[in-house]
């Protein structure tokens, strides 16, 4: 399992206040989606980098599915990283809010054929 967390200053306008974090694991390695963020929040509460309430914050999980507008959203997130990041993965089988989306923090889940990704794009602005 691997958890990157891009900041501000990874985006093309370093002055924003957004945030990526990802997490993403092989999917081999588990038994569903569920099961991967069950894991996923267990590693990002035990990494003293990223230690916080993360099972609390998660516990109404819905998993949901993104529309076709919220996938573009999604891939732009990247594509305002494109100037300083590369990011290429797999073709996307599945895609889902893990909890409902606010304004100022939206979860996805994400399944490619052979990893899971935990999704999290967050602002303070």
């Amino acid at each position: 399992m691997t958890a990157i967390h891009f900041g501000h200053l990874c985006f093309n306008r370093p002055s924003g206040e957004q945030s990526i974090l990802i997490v993403l694991a092989p999917k081999k390695d588990y038994a569903s989606m569920d099961d991967f963020v069950t894991h996923a929040l267990d590693y990002l509460e035990s990494d003293p980098e990223f230690c916080d309430a993360w099972n609390e914050m998660y516990k109404d999980r819905i998993y949901s599915p993104i529309d076709e507008e919220e996938k573009k959203w999604m891939r732009s997130r990247f594509d305002d990283m494109d100037q300083r990041i590369s990011i290429a993965y797999g073709p996307v089988i599945r895609t889902v809010h893990i909890i409902a989306p606010k304004w100022n923090d939206i979860t996805i889940g994400v399944e490619t054929a052979s990893e899971y990704i935990f999704y999290q794009w967050g602002t303070s602005a």
